[in-house]
């Protein structure tokens, strides 16, 4: 699978993933998930038809533009910039649920919400919560599916 394919693979699954119905509310709350495992392989595996090479693909694929994300969420709180804060949170929720990452996913809603809101106060202290679940979820991911997942 050449890696326009595979871009072309990730988007479809967020698209999907984006399409489907919101279990996370939404209002403007800090949900805690610290019960929550940092990834559900079972979720994951899903997305991908049970394709582990796919899958293998899509991680790598995933935390390249993860860290695209990050960086502009970097250059968005510098710049008091709420409305890329607010778009690169939501690509990262979006994408982060490929792996079941409730965690992650619940840190970049709430750094999004708080985006959307043009209110960025709170904006530093969600992006170090939102840095330290990729943190976890690169490692689980790494365990799960080894060298060249991520």
């Amino acid at each position: 699978m050449s890696a326009t394919e595979k871009k072309r693979k990730l988007s479809d699954t967020t698209a999907a993933i984006n399409s489907a119905p919101e279990d996370i509310p939404q209002k403007n709350v800090t949900l805690s998930h610290q019960s929550e495992p940092i990834i559900d392989p079972e979720v994951a595996l899903t997305h991908v038809q049970g394709n582990e090479e796919l899958l293998r693909d899509m991680v790598g694929i995933f935390f390249e533009e993860c860290d695209i994300m990050i960086a502009n969420l970097e250059k968005a709180l510098a710049g008091h910039d709420a409305e890329l804060i607010e778009r690169a949170a939501h690509t990262l929720k979006s994408s982060s649920a490929m792996f079941g990452a409730k965690r992650a996913r619940a840190a970049a809603f709430d750094l999004a919400v708080t985006g959307k809101s043009e209110d960025i106060s709170k904006a530093p202290e969600q992006f170090a919560r939102l840095r330290s679940e990729l943190d976890q979820l690169r490692q689980a991911v790494d365990q799960q599916w080894g060298e060249g997942a991520g």
